[in-house]
C-alpha cells in the first residue's frame, strides 16, 4: 500500500513490490528469485484483496516451514547437530591421550 500510494496506482505498487520480493530471495539464484516472484505476486493480490499484511506474513511462514522440512527429508533427515559431541567428559581422557 505504501507504494501504492506513493506512485497513485494500486498496480504500480503491485509490480515493485513483487519485484522487491523475488529480488530479495537473490541468494537463492535465479530459479529462486523466479520462485518467489510468483509468490510475491500471489501475496500483493491477497494485500490487494484484503487491506491486511497478516495473511502474507502467515503464507510466507508456512511456505518457509513446508520448504525446510522437505529439504530435511530430501537429505535424509541427517542434519548435524549443531552442539558439540559432549560424549567424552574431559575429566577422563581416553587411551590415547594418557599414552
Amino acid at each position: 500500500h505504501v507504494v501504492a500510494k506513493l506512485a497513485h496506482s494500486v498496480w504500480v505498487g503491485v509490480i515493485v513490490s513483487t519485484v522487491a520480493f523475488g529480488l530479495a530471495h537473490a541468494y537463492q539464484g535465479r530459479r529462486g528469485v523466479i520462485g518467489t516472484t510468483i509468490f510475491g505476486l500471489f501475496f500483493a493480490g491477497i494485500m490487494v484483496l484484503g487491506s491486511s499484511l497478516w495473511p502474507c506474513m502467515a503464507g510466507h511462514v508456512l511456505q518457509d516451514l513446508v520448504g525446510g522440512a522437505l529439504v530435511y527429508r530430501r537429505l535424509g533427515g541427517t542434519a548435524e547437530q549443531a552442539t558439540p559431541d559432549t560424549s567424552q567428559s574431559a575429566a577422563a581422557p581416553n587411551a590415547e591421550q594418557t599414552s
